[in-house]
């Protein structure tokens, strides 16, 4: 019995042998070369303590300092080896930072009605001082940092806010680790 041709299974081409070995060899050559790409903190081993004193508030929302200060230190502790002391004197390094604006700003609203969605904008200035040598690492550099929220789905200003601090902590250190 011969089988009809639609009963008969082809197969798809196969690529060479040669096509396998070139890719290896070029994800080999790509991994050996690295990108600069690390996840370790960019920070120079060098340095083993920083303070991060309160940050001073130049805006009218009181208490935000308290906040982003907290922030600042916990994000430290999860992305730096880094060990945060209480004390400016017997740190290695000195952070300091000013809160300098917080913007409530609608995106969109119907007229004559409420706004359906807005906007928190968190901007602070931070510097960081090599207390040894007293050199600037990292001069005075604004931060910002936008975190939108909308009446429609019930989400508020506080939530919005704090979620922008936190953010903005993020951005901080960020800043901070470029500086190296």
């Amino acid at each position: 019995m011969r089988l009809r041709p639609e009963y008969v299974r082809s197969e798809a081409p196969r690529p060479p042998l040669r096509f396998f070995t070139v890719a290896a060899l070029l994800i080999a050559v790509l991994l050996a070369s690295g990108c600069g790409y690390t996840t370790r903190s960019m920070i120079s081993d060098e340095y083993t303590t920083i303070a991060v004193p309160i940050f001073e508030n130049t805006t009218r929302r009181h208490d935000l300092e308290f906040e982003l200060t907290r922030a600042v230190v916990e994000e430290l502790n999860a992305r730096t080896h880094l060990v945060v002391v209480s004390d400016p004197n017997t740190a290695d390094l000195v952070m300091t930072g000013r809160l300098v604006d917080v913007k409530e700003d609608s995106i969109s609203r119907r007229k004559y009605q409420r706004p359906r969605d807005a906007a928190v904008i968190v901007t602070a200035e931070i510097e960081v001082k090599d207390m040894r040598t007293g050199e600037i690492i990292v001069s005075a550099r604004k931060v910002s940092e936008r975190e939108s929220y909308s009446y429609l789905v019930k989400e508020d200003l506080r939530t919005s806010r704090e979620e922008a601090i936190r953010a903005l902590a993020e951005r901080v250190v960020r800043q901070m680790e470029e500086g190296w």
